[in-house]
């Protein structure tokens, strides 16, 4: 079988109710909808760390928190360079990575180790006039944080989307609103990565992943704008994934999904093998393209790569 692209879409905050798809009343997120209409909807996915770093680390390296360190959303620089990127090991079978968008695992913008590519900015990033890190340089970009990244993956504005945003005004102060903007935005841009995928003939061949990484809370509870508690609102995670070589459209399955499941899946469907233990954070190149585990001390012949260590 061809190996697939991997397309993750990882959404701030987004809360698993949040999008048309997910029961919302009134937000409407037609192509993010869409990837569940043509693949499958995972109807009880969670975060085991329902906060922004932690969690983050969690999808990048397949291990909880208490394993890979980052374990708050304080500066964790360095830590956050020597993570087990599950994007290291798809370099050594081939793929070219990239990465745009929020980083947050560590405070630094700065390219980390595992990508090709790399557009990202400091901590939480500012929502209006962002300064972005380009592979390694500072740029200040005018204009809505979202729409800023999206131009960065080389995606045009529909004028649909933005009378959208023009009437719901993104920027304002209230937090509704605020979210309902950043929500158009990237529904505009899931869109424009469907076009982009449509017109290179690359759809079908690519996994498309549609996520967040912790919930939020609306007045539940007695909670604001809150997201580290272990209830519903913020520990369940919308979780989309198209992809028909694999996934029959309208699927929709009950089955318990975590984002530790994540980065091992990946690894598995480039054609590699995860690692299974600590001792196994070395790999080699195998005559069939794939990866295979060595110890630090193993005799075998060849470059040494690398490789995240997946165990949870």
């Amino acid at each position: 079988m061809k190996r697939p692209n991997v397309l993750v879409i990882l959404i701030d905050d987004l809360r698993h109710d949040e999008l048309g798809v997910g029961g919302h009343p009134y937000m409407k997120t037609p192509h993010a909808d869409r990837i569940a209409y043509e693949g499958a909807l995972f109807e009880r996915a969670f975060h085991t760390t329902p906060i922004c770093s932690p969690n983050r680390a969690s999808v990048m390296t397949g291990q909880y928190a208490s394993r890979h360190g980052i374990i708050d959303n304080v500066a964790r620089d360095a830590a956050s360079h020597r993570l087990p990127n599950y994007h290291l090991a798809l370099q050594a079978l081939g793929y070219e990575t990239a990465h745009v968008g929020k980083w947050h695992m560590g405070n630094d913008g700065r390219p980390r180790p595992g990508y090709d590519h790399w557009v990202s900015f400091d901590g939480h990033g500012r929502l209006n006039d962002p300064t972005l890190n380009v592979n390694g340089r500072y740029e200040k970009h005018p204009g809505y944080m979202t729409d800023v990244l999206n131009q960065a993956m080389a995606l045009k504005q529909s004028d649909a989307a933005k009378a959208i945003l023009d009437t719901i005004r993104p920027g304002s102060q209230e937090e509704i609103r605020l979210r309902a903007g950043m929500m158009a935005a990237v529904d505009e841009g899931v869109g424009t990565l469907f076009e982009a995928l449509e017109r290179s003939g690359a759809l079908d061949d690519t996994i498309i992943v549609f996520f967040g990484d912790n919930g939020y809370f609306f007045g539940e509870h007695g909670l604001g704008p809150e997201r580290r508690f272990p209830y519903e609102e913020g520990i369940r995670s919308p979780f989309l994934v198209r992809y028909p070589r694999r996934i029959k459209a309208g699927t929709r399955l009950r089955e318990l999904v975590i984002c530790q499941d994540l980065a091992p899946t990946f690894i598995e469907l480039a054609g590699g093998r995860p690692a299974r233990s600590r001792a196994a954070r070395w790999c080699r190149s195998s005559p069939g393209g794939g990866l295979r585990g060595a110890s630090r001390s193993s005799s075998s012949t060849g470059p040494r790569t690398p490789c995240p260590g997946w165990w949870a």
